[in-house]
């Protein structure tokens, strides 16, 4: 094209422009599942990469059959499998704790306002002339023969402790989450409840108080003057005792039928030392709440979850074949 035939500056600026068609947004859309896609890799690389350190960290050789390659992350193999990462697990509990103090502060408002719930609960099982429950031998050995399994339990985790302590470095299972049923028995029931609330609250049990036929006063479940001068009502001893059981036990199990068992024994046992006119609802429900914390606070000083991990079928069965060596040598 000669210079006389391209149009002049005002002609082109007058003429019509083409319709422009925009490809902001398909770009941007784009760049956008390039990005999830980019956060996505880096993520599973990570996983890699993590998985790859624990790997090395456990076989620092690479005798356990490593080709050097990155193994797939433990996320892939299945939830079961996968170990929670640690600030998910803090974040989790700091909520948890949060939760629990919140409900705490509800409940405590609840019998404060209203400490008749405790008189109304107590009096559904009260005939006029006493506890009719509080009679049954069948009930008697029920509350004895869950008394007597949280005790061996406690017992029996603590000569586990001792026993996997004095295999030293060969054994596979943590002996700290065999200690913890042992721990949360000493920690609760034994320190917290008959040692410290029990013995020095001064409340006074259902069948000893007026209403029920008893010559002691009722006293609300926070108010420390009472007529009571040993082995008082608040907090409920074999509730929070069973509670601990359930917390304890349930912590070292994946079993969801098991931890439903426990939880209902401990409900149970709670239940019994209501309708037997031995405690009031409000000792029971703090006595579990008291156990929870305490629960809690020892599966954190403990580092239960990572000793947890340690307890599975084949560690068990190679740690009792190590402690049955001795035996087989006589």
């Amino acid at each position: 094209m000669s210079r006389k035939d391209r149009p002049s500056r005002s002609e082109a600026m007058d003429a019509p422009r083409p319709e422009r068609t925009s490809t902001a947004r398909p770009q941007v859309a784009n760049g956008g599942f390039r990005v999830l896609g980019l956060v996505r890799w880096s993520t599973r690389e990570h996983a890699r990469a993590e998985a790859h350190r624990v790997a090395q960290a456990r076989d620092p050789s690479g005798a356990g059959g490593s080709t050097g390659a990155l193994p797939v992350a433990p996320e892939s193999r299945g939830c079961g499998d996968a170990a929670p990462p640690r600030r998910l697990v803090a974040a989790t509990a700091h909520a948890t704790g949060w939760q629990l103090l919140a409900a705490f502060a509800c409940t405590h408002l609840v019998f404060a306002v209203w400490p008749v719930i405790d008189l109304r609960a107590s009096a559904l099982f009260f005939d006029g002339a006493g506890f009719p429950l509080a009679r049954s031998e069948a009930l008697h050995l029920l509350r004895h023969a869950i008394w007597a399994g949280a005790v061996v339990v406690a017992l029996g985790s603590l000569a586990a402790w001792v026993a996997w302590i004095a295999l030293g470095s060969r054994a596979r299972v943590a002996p700290r989450a065999l200690a913890y049923p042992a721990a949360l028995a000493v920690l609760g029931p034994g320190l917290l409840v008959n040692g410290l609330l029990k013995e020095h609250w001064g409340r006074a049990r259902p069948a000893d108080i007026r209403e029920f036929g008893g010559a002691d006063p009722f006293t609300p479940p926070f108010q420390m003057a009472g007529p009571c001068s040993g082995n008082c009502s608040f907090v409920s001893g074999e509730g929070a005792g069973a509670v601990a059981l359930a917390l304890g036990l349930g912590a070292l199990t994946t079993s969801g039928r098991a931890r439903m068992g426990l939880a209902a024994a401990a409900v149970l046992a709670s239940a019994l030392r209501v309708a037997t006119g031995r405690h009031y609802l409000s000792d029971v429900v703090f006595g579990a709440f008291l156990m929870v914390f305490a629960a809690l606070l020892l599966h954190r000083a403990m580092r239960i979850g990572p000793a947890r991990r340690t307890l599975t079928r084949e560690n068990l069965v190679h740690d009792l074949g190590l402690l049955a060596a001795p035996l087989r040598r006589r």
